[in-house]
């Protein structure tokens, strides 16, 4: 019951019961490097502890800061160790008319700087051809 001048004052509080929210690690991005050993950062979400939904990270500030360090991933799309295959120009054919067959040279070579491996440092099953059939027009007899 108020009286008079006298005023009352109004105290709102709140109250948020500490680990309601919570860092989830949502994904690793993709690898830095498409040959190789590159490195994946964490992507970190903050979502609600029983109904899972993500909100936005300042509801879990006051939770323990995920780890964000990096980690090391290597991709297997380069072929064994590093190693690529590079290919030169076809040869000429080696007849003047008819069938006959080209070749080229197919070296296997460093991602990185160019130089030349052996070939086991580049996969077997995806080297290219190194010789082909070729055709050109039918010989004339005589003349």
């Amino acid at each position: 019951q108020l009286r008079g001048q006298e005023k009352a004052d109004v105290v709102y509080s709140y109250y948020i019961p500490n680990g309601t929210y919570q860092w989830h690690l949502r994904k690793w991005t993709s690898c830095s490097s498409t040959c190789g050993i590159g490195s994946q950062r964490p992507l970190w979400v903050c979502r609600h502890r029983t109904s899972r939904s993500v909100v936005d990270d300042v509801q879990c500030s006051d939770e323990p800061v995920p780890d964000r360090r990096p980690r090391y991933c290597d991709t297997e799309s380069c072929g064994a160790v590093h190693g690529k295959w590079a290919v030169m120009p076809w040869k000429p054919c080696n007849t003047t008319c008819g069938q006959g067959y080209t070749h080229r040279d197919v070296w296997c070579v460093s991602f990185h700087i160019g130089d030349f491996l052996t070939n086991e440092f580049c996969s077997a099953d995806q080297k290219p051809s190194a010789i082909k059939q070729c055709t050109l027009p039918k010989c004339r007899i005589g003349r």
